[in-house]
């Protein structure tokens, strides 16, 4: 009975803390880094931008594929910036509410991503510039496939936020006498 429903509150669902801080984190990634690789803004040390400085310092000595930008990988920094980056602000928003409605946008996002993710580590390890420094890429680019997996074990249910009211109906009274 979709009609008796109670909507638990964020402090209820303690484990979504972790989602609502990760696709926050991540929003603010498409929208301060990714937004730049996907605009074709060169990525130098010497930029008078900061955002572009901090997106080099990250790809300068991990990520040579990042600094080459590909043209798969433009097109996945258009997503990231265009596409996923405002998703993640309504996902934010949908899990701090407990909006049931969010499910199947977010398993359609799981798979999107995941695959996604999928392209990105094969290119990355299988062609011709891998990363650099593994451990610092793999920190900066694994939360990106674990998280949505995450997401959508936690999407599982038709009702994510959601649980059934039992309505207590009193008994008939016997008349008496």
């Amino acid at each position: 009975m979709d009609g008796n429903r109670r909507v638990l509150r964020l402090g209820e669902r303690p484990g979504d803390w972790l989602f609502v801080v990760a696709f926050s984190l991540f929003a603010f990634s498409s929208f301060f880094s990714d937004i730049y690789c996907a605009l074709r803004v060169h990525l130098t040390p010497d930029s008078t931008n900061f955002w572009v400085r901090a997106s080099y310092w990250y790809a300068a000595d991990t990520d040579p594929l990042l600094l080459a930008l590909p043209t798969f990988l433009w097109i996945q920094t258009i997503i990231s910036a265009f596409c996923f980056g405002p998703f993640y602000l309504v996902l934010v928003y949908a899990l701090v509410r407990g909006c049931d409605w969010i499910r199947m946008p977010a398993v359609i996002y799981v798979s999107a991503m995941v695959y996604g993710m999928f392209i990105v580590l094969g290119a990355e390890y299988l062609g011709d510039l891998p990363p650099a420094n593994n451990f610092k890429f793999l920190g900066f680019n694994l939360p990106y496939l674990f998280i949505p997996v995450l997401l959508g074990w936690r999407m599982r249910r038709a009702h994510p936020f959601s649980v059934e009211v039992q309505t207590v109906t009193a008994a008939p009274r016997r008349k008496a006498g």
